[in-house]
This record gives C-alpha cells, sequence and structure tokens, in this order.
C-alpha cells in the first residue's frame, strides 16, 4: 500500500483540460502607502495574530504629491504620508522665485521619547539661509537635565533634510565628530534616532508597526503658501542613550514610547504657535497619544482638516479647535489644554522647562517647551472619557522671524 503521506503525481494534462487561470498579480503599493490598510483592514478582516484589526480610516489617505497636477496646495487633513512633499510644482498665484522660496521655505523633523526615568528629544531644523540642530535628556528621577546640545549650522552642508516624511526620510546634521540623524529606510518599520555629540550618544528606535498611525495636514499659510506636517500617535521607542559612559535604555511599550514630526512647508515671515504633544501607554489601557495647536496650521472653517488629533491604539480620531492657555513669564506653572468640541480636558504639570532664544538678525525665535506629565481626561470615537493621569509629554510656546 502507498504511503499516505507520500504526494500523488499530478495527472497528466491533457488537450480537453483547460490551463490554469494566471494568480492575480499582487498590488503595486505606493511607497508610503499602509499595506494593512490597502488590504481593506477595517472591513472585517483579521488583523496581526492577537490583535483586532484597526477601525477604518478617518481621514482621505494621502497621496503621492502634496501639490495637485492643477499646481495648487492640496489642502487638507490625511491618514498616512505623503511619498514626497516638493513645493516646485506650484503654479499660478501660489508660485513664487527662487528668493522667496529661499526666504521662506523651512524643513524639520523632530523626535521626543519619554519613559518613567528620562525623557528626550532631537530636532533639526533647515531653512534655505539657516539651519540648526538641538538634542536634550531630562531625568525624571534626578530632575534636572543630564545634556542639551544645539548648535546653529549651514544649510545643506552641515544640516540637510529630505523632502521624504516616511520612507527615506534622513535629516542629518554633521560637524566635525558631532552628529545627529533622525532616518527611515525604504521598506522599514522604524524611525532611527541618532546622536553622536559631545559625550552624548543616542540610539533609539521608533517602531510604526503597532501603534501611532501618521496623520499628515496640509495647510494655508497667511503670509505665507502653506505647510505640510506629518504628526505620529505614540510609537513604542527602544534603545539607549549614554551619557558621560552611563547607560540609559528604553525598552519599547513596555516603558519607553515617542511620537514623531516631520514638517514642511512656505512659511511666513512672521510665525507664532503654542502647541501640546504626549504619547504614552494608559495604565492596563490603551495606547494614547495627543498632538494639538493654535495659532498655527489651523483647520479651514468648518473642518478638521488641520493637526489636531487624538490617538487611541491605532485610531486616529480628529478634535476640534484647541486652547492651550498658560501664564509665558511662568512656563513651569501648570497650562490647560482643552478643545472647543469636549473632547479633550488635561491639565499639564511640568517638570522642568528649556529654553532657547536666537538672534542672529535675519532670524529671531523665543523657544520655551516644558517637560511634564498630563492629567484629565480625553474622550474616544464613541465619546466615552479615557483618564489620563501622568502621561508623559511636552508643551511648548514659540515665536519666530524667520
Amino acid at each position: 500500500m502507498e504511503s499516505p503521506d507520500k504526494p500523488t503525481a499530478p495527472a497528466p494534462a491533457s488537450a480537453t483540460t483547460p490551463a490554469p487561470a494566471p494568480a492575480p498579480a499582487a498590488k503595486q503599493l505606493r511607497p508610503n502607502e499602509d499595506p494593512e490598510a490597502a488590504a481593506g483592514f477595517g472591513k472585517g478582516q483579521a488583523g496581526k495574530k492577537g490583535t483586532p484589526p484597526p477601525p477604518g480610516p478617518r481621514y482621505p489617505r494621502a497621496g503621492a504629491e502634496v501639490v495637485t497636477p492643477d499646481g495648487t496646495p492640496g489642502f487638507g487633513a490625511f491618514h498616512g504620508s505623503f511619498d514626497s512633499i516638493r513645493w516646485d510644482g506650484l503654479r499660478g498665484p501660489h508660485a513664487h522665485n527662487k528668493l522667496w522660496h529661499l526666504l521662506h521655505h523651512k524643513k524639520w523633523t523632530y523626535v521626543g521619547a519619554h519613559t518613567p526615568e528620562l525623557s528626550l528629544a532631537l530636532a533639526i531644523f533647515q531653512a534655505g539661509y539657516l539651519a540648526t540642530a538641538f538634542c536634550y535628556v531630562w531625568s525624571r528621577k534626578e530632575r534636572r537635565f543630564l545634556a542639551e546640545r544645539s548648535l546653529l549650522a549651514a544649510p545643506r552642508l552641515e544640516v540637510k533634510v529630505a523632502e521624504f516624511p516616511a520612507y527615506g526620510l534622513s535629516a542629518t546634521f554633521a560637524r566635525g565628530k558631532r552628529t545627529a540623524s533622525i532616518s527611515r529606510e525604504v521598506g522599514s518599520f522604524l524611525y532611527l534616532c541618532k546622536t553622536s555629540w559631545d559625550g552624548l550618544e543616542i540610539d533609539v528606535q521608533l517602531d510604526t508597526r503597532w501603534y501611532g498611525q501618521a496623520l499628515t495636514s496640509v495647510c494655508p499659510i497667511e503670509g505665507g503658501v502653506a505647510n505640510a506636517t506629518q504628526k505620529t500617535g505614540p510609537l513604542p521607542a527602544r534603545g539607549k542613550v549614554v551619557i558621560d559612559g552611563k547607560l540609559y535604555a528604553l525598552d519599547g511599550a513596555t516603558e519607553g514610547w515617542g511620537a514623531l514630526d516631520y514638517t514642511n512647508g512656505l512659511l511666513a515671515r512672521d510665525t507664532r504657535w503654542r502647541w501640546a504633544s504626549m504619547s504614552g501607554q494608559v495604565p492596563h489601557g490603551p495606547a494614547v497619544g495627543l498632538n494639538l495647536v493654535t495659532g498655527f496650521n489651523q483647520p479651514r472653517p468648518g473642518t478638521h482638516s488641520g493637526e489636531n488629533a487624538i490617538w487611541i491604539d491605532r485610531d486616529v480620531i480628529p478634535v476640534g479647535a484647541a486652547r492651550i492657555d498658560c501664564d509665558p513669564a511662568q512656563p513651569e506653572r501648570p497650562w490647560h489644554v482643552s478643545t472647543e468640541d469636549g473632547k479633550v480636558d488635561l491639565e499639564f504639570r511640568p517638570e522642568a522647562v528649556r529654553r532657547e532664544s536666537t538672534d542672529a538678525k535675519l532670524v529671531k525665535s523665543a523657544y520655551v517647551q516644558p517637560i511634564g506629565t498630563y492629567h484629565g481626561s480625553i474622550k474616544n470615537a464613541d465619546g466615552k472619557p479615557v483618564s489620563i493621569d501622568g502621561l508623559i509629554g511636552v508643551a511648548e510656546d514659540h515665536s519666530a522671524r524667520w
């Protein structure tokens, strides 16, 4: 008897047997298209093993370019990442000469990450005529900055920020042995954040596989043309920080959480905003993120086309106009952070305040960024409150002439 485990040879083909139909071609995804969403998640299919499927997007999907075929900015809020953010295709009243672009084009990438032990940030900024990079590490236990680094730099020579907000992201600073970078390789799930800067070594990864869906907002700018900003929700942060030989570890979804901001726009000469951001996981609850701004990237009337949003696990939920109230003379006092639609009602309690002022004649900037914890509540998509008590984040009050 033939063993049942032995494969049976296929029957010979005959002239009357039709040839099998060719397999359907695999869907070709754009570089930044979410393969899970393209597969139809949110319509009943299962997600990764052991997890529920993410909800369907509440925004239209980001496309390949932010400039439409007719040469106008594609204003709106979008789920996911654009393949690239370039403004050279603008036409008509939105088009300007090269000198105007040199004076108004600004690009930056910012990463913040937090654990119960420390908070860190790295930012790389490029304008046509000026660039800068800064990073810091704050110890929650020691209640002091373990490291602060900041330098003005030469655009295109010492600082370069590419036009790619996700796959292909590359923001770099290099001056001799001082280096910093934020990057993501094509096809990778990871944003990489690295520095080697006067005794400070950062090697941290932000993982996009489970949480932190990207939200991209393209907004009109009075006195400029348009700004595109991509924000992520809470992303597990893994890696290490070494300061003068002492090691600090970040351990993914158990303790380390971070978020990323990529911004690229033709901005006004004078710009001011207040910003609130948090990321983390509610004890025995969901991963939660917050991004609110006032004075900048405002939604068009009657729409949720700005960058204000909350994240609950993989769900990106639009929220209304924000209020970010503080005492500018005493930013170390509590801030009140809320939205007009009642979905956000939080108190931000600073632990430390990082300040930086720049006066380079052509450019002036006053920057205050407290680091601290959020307390209060946000509402999920069903309107049910989610209690927030001690999630870590930052707030910011920034005015610039650039």
